[in-house]
């Protein structure tokens, strides 16, 4: 289960998996989604307005979570090693 404090749609393909995804593998952040699932028919990229703050809401929660994680083990290290 996806970390979404915001309650988006996380449905496959959909703008906050696609948004969580780019920022997961560090793409540019490019507002699109797939409505049949992820690489299934045509890449939308005209998003509405609750579209495209679902995908900026995905990535951007993908990077804070990256960061969280990042930080968590840095203290791991840092505690094995002191």
């Amino acid at each position: 289960m996806n970390y979404n404090p915001n309650n988006h749609d996380d449905k496959h393909g959909g703008p906050y998996d696609r948004g969580r995804s780019d920022a997961f593998y560090k793409r540019d952040a490019v507002p699109h989604h797939y409505p049949q699932g992820s690489y299934i028919g045509k890449r939308v990229t005209d998003l509405k307005p609750h579209e495209e703050k679902a995908y900026h809401d995905g990535y951007d929660e993908q990077i804070e979570q990256d960061d969280d994680e990042a930080r968590a083990e840095s203290k791991r290290f840092a505690d094995k090693y002191a």
